[in-house]
């Protein structure tokens, strides 16, 4: 499995401003308590490793110690840690960046899903937001009608295998969502 495109992402925003006075963290007395699975957390108080940063997957308590089982952003390996700091970043901002847990081949997917929308632009729709991977394997595509129409109508389509969706079947969607749209402004 390969992350490294999500790594970058991650790194390029994070690293791209400042962090004055924890810019995007969340600092408070006791974070133990408000870190929740699924954080993008930094280590501190620990040793340098790949670590560094990772995606929270576990935290338990047991005999009075807190352990945290973390996956790098580097390679997603998991690894156990205890008698550390952590520091989560801001969720918010998480969920506004789908990409950070994609792996590589969800980035190939996306590229040919936004070359399929560039072919068949007629200027009326515009490829969406990230596609949508679901867990059991579907995808959501989204195409948004462009400002200058003033209108907020989505196309939305979920097919059902993103790993076998061709780019055929992505230009059909476009088509018949273009198509949608001119029998629309012709009613």
């Amino acid at each position: 499995m390969s992350i490294e495109k999500a790594r970058l992402a991650i790194l390029s925003e994070l690293m791209s401003f400042p962090m004055i006075r924890s810019k995007d963290w969340i600092v408070s007395p006791d974070l133990r308590d408000d870190l929740m699975c699924g954080d993008l957390v930094a280590m501190s108080s620990a040793p340098v490793s790949k670590w560094y940063l990772s995606w929270l997957k576990e935290i338990e308590i047991k005999d009075g110690y807190t352990y945290y089982t973390l996956e790098s952003i580097e390679d997603g390996e998991l690894c156990r840690w205890s008698n550390i700091s952590l520091t989560a970043y801001d969720r918010e901002r998480v969920a506004q960046r789908p990409d950070w847990k994609w792996m590589d081949k969800q980035f190939e997917f996306y590229n040919r899903w936004m070359k399929t929308c560039s072919r068949n632009d007629d200027g009326r729709l515009r490829g969406g937001s990230y596609p949508i991977f679901n867990d059991d394997g579907s995808v959501e595509l989204t195409l948004h009608i462009r400002i200058l129409y003033d209108d907020d109508t989505k196309y939305i389509k979920i097919f059902p295998n993103w790993k076998k969706l061709t780019i055929k079947q992505m230009g059909e969607f476009y088509i018949e969502s273009s198509s949608k749209f001119e029998e629309k402004l012709a009613a």
